[in-house]
């Protein structure tokens, strides 16, 4: 019988959580999902499943991710989305009510997904 440890139970379903958001991601969004860096694709999708990033679902993984792939995937640290930065520092707003508050903040900026899904 083979028995798995509790950290490698983790990975294999963080992997898992990777394979069926980028799938989720190439079916709704291919033509910006065919130019993206998978490596740094893979790094927001850890970053957001972080328990520090606050994201506790798997909905608010995939927001997540979707708002990086509409900004920038290292919209944490970018200087061009440093707008994104209180809001991830904010404690009042976790999950939903902050990926709320970054989408808001995005369509302020002239970050929209309509204009992720026409990148050419």
């Amino acid at each position: 019988m083979l028995l798995l440890r509790p950290e490698q139970i983790a990975l294999l379903s963080a992997d898992s959580m990777e394979r069926k958001i980028t799938d989720f991601l190439r079916e709704h969004f291919p033509e910006r999902m065919a130019r993206v860096d998978r490596g740094a694709l893979a790094a927001l999708i850890r970053r957001a499943t972080a328990p520090g990033a606050g994201m506790v679902t798997e909905r608010e993984i995939v927001r997540f991710v979707m708002f990086g792939l509409m900004t920038h995937l290292d919209f944490e640290t970018n200087p061009a989305t440093a707008w994104a930065r209180p809001v991830l520092l904010d404690p009042r707003r976790r999950g939903e009510a902050c990926l709320d508050r970054l989408f808001a903040q995005a369509r302020r900026h002239g970050f929209t997904v309509r204009a992720m899904r026409e990148v050419a």
